[in-house]
């Protein structure tokens, strides 16, 4: 996305690529660590281990019986629980999605409604050396030959294991253009908290929630002074502050009704 200056809006584009599913590799990875022998077991059984993307829920701790959901679905949804399990680094996650909410609202000048943030693969891969492959060839040995096919085999698992996880931010169908008012602001803010799955909570009890919070709303506010002072628009500094104010509010006020569901 290229956050332009307000003279420029309609210069301002998002630039579109495809989004590959996670390999399979990495997919019986995350079923491993988040189920275990007997998870795995039933995902191969139930043919459901199959390549997938990951949906980041860091609005929402999880429990653990929603490992069962995360094996049945084509798109998944990983709680804050799930990502702690596999040792995901939660407050990058939120900084990240943060700074891509800072860029609809004060560059592309969208309030986010509906947009959707998941781990997916890329056309990118990994480097690795030159000389990586030379281990899995044999030396002449007997039974070398008919090794050929579970060389392919692993060679082929690699190339999947070695293509890049990236976080990506897909649905922009429901975004609304952003006026620099208490209605854009409003619209902004309802954005985030409606869209609760996907972004961090204020107020809560959980250490990684506040931990996640705090990365939210400390990035949020950073990445949106470096947008508008790179687009001269200084006077509009204190507007991502109040964004951060109404969420507080909107928790205070909704959050017990919504917890209560």
């Amino acid at each position: 996305m290229k956050a332009g200056s307000r003279s420029r809006a309609s210069e301002n584009a998002l630039v579109a690529e495809q989004i590959r599913l996670l390999s399979g590799p990495i997919r019986r990875d995350l079923v491993s660590k988040l189920g275990g022998p007997t998870f795995m077991a039933l995902a191969e059984a139930s043919g459901s281990n199959a390549d997938c993307v990951a949906r980041l829920y860091l609005g929402r701790k999880g429990c653990g019986c929603q490992t069962t959901l995360f094996l049945l679905e084509k798109c998944r949804s990983m709680n804050l629980r799930q990502m702690l399990k596999i040792g995901m680094d939660v407050e990058v996650m939120a900084r990240k999605v943060a700074v891509s909410m800072a860029l609809l609202h004060w560059g592309a000048k969208v309030d986010g409604r509906g947009v959707k943030f998941i781990l997916g693969g890329s056309c990118e891969t990994a480097s690795r050396p030159e000389n990586a492959e030379l281990s899995s060839h044999g030396t002449g040995s007997p039974g070398a030959a008919s090794s050929t096919n579970g060389v392919r085999s692993s060679a082929a698992r690699q190339e999947a294991t070695r293509r890049t996880t990236k976080l990506w931010l897909l649905d922009f169908h429901r975004v609304r253009p952003m006026t620099m008012d208490n209605q854009g602001l409003a619209n902004a803010s309802r954005a985030i908290w409606f869209n609760e799955p996907f972004f961090p909570r204020p107020l809560q009890s959980l250490q990684i929630q506040k931990k996640a919070w705090n990365a939210f709303a400390m990035s949020y506010i950073a990445a949106s002074d470096i947008i508008l002072r790179e687009n001269d628009e200084k006077q509009f500094l204190e507007l991502p502050r109040l964004v951060i104010c109404r969420l507080v509010h909107l928790e205070r006020k909704l959050g017990p009704s919504r917890d209560a569901e």
